[in-house]
């Protein structure tokens, strides 16, 4: 109970000192950032290659949904995914269901995140994974935004999720 009303106290505090710009600034998720550097780090991974299982071993911290990679698995299989489908993933996060869902399907994702930070370690973390950022590519923007441009096929999606 104290934790949803401290969720809710640093909402409604966000919200009300500069509107919307709160929520993309990163003040509100950051630290997500800075764990998943951190874990990095102590494994002795903090620069170079890694591999995709490097991320998914790090649970809530790549994976921001409560259902984890078994509801990738989940979704990816009710969906049919695989090398030919396209998906689009709003609220990407730092990449971790895009990066999933493209590891083990082959599927294409590009993933929309508001907040800049997240997108950027999104786009990071991927990178360092060979083979994986050409099928894996991220958007900053508001999915909402009828002008965002998206960097998809000519036949646009076929899925999203978020």
């Amino acid at each position: 109970c104290n934790a949803i009303y401290a969720m809710r106290r640093a909402f409604s505090s966000a919200l009300s000192r500069d509107g919307a710009s709160a929520l993309t600034s990163g003040r509100m998720y950051n630290w997500r950032v800075r764990a998943v550097y951190s874990a990095l780090d102590k494994a002795g991974k903090a620069d170079g290659p890694l591999c995709a299982e490097d991320l998914y071993s790090l649970g809530h911290l790549d994976q921001y949904h409560y259902g984890g990679t078994d509801a990738c698995d989940e979704a990816a299989a009710l969906l049919g995914l695989d090398s030919g489908s396209t998906v689009l993933d709003i609220g990407s996060g730092i990449g971790g269901t895009s990066r999933y869902l493209a590891a083990t399907t082959g599927c294409r994702v590009v993933g929309v995140e508001l907040q800049p930070d997240l997108c950027e370690a999104a786009a990071a973390l991927t990178a360092r994974i060979p083979g994986l950022s050409d099928r894996v590519l991220f958007v900053q923007g508001d999915a909402a935004d009828p002008n965002l441009t998206l960097p998809t096929p000519a036949g646009g999606v076929d899925h999203t999720v978020s």
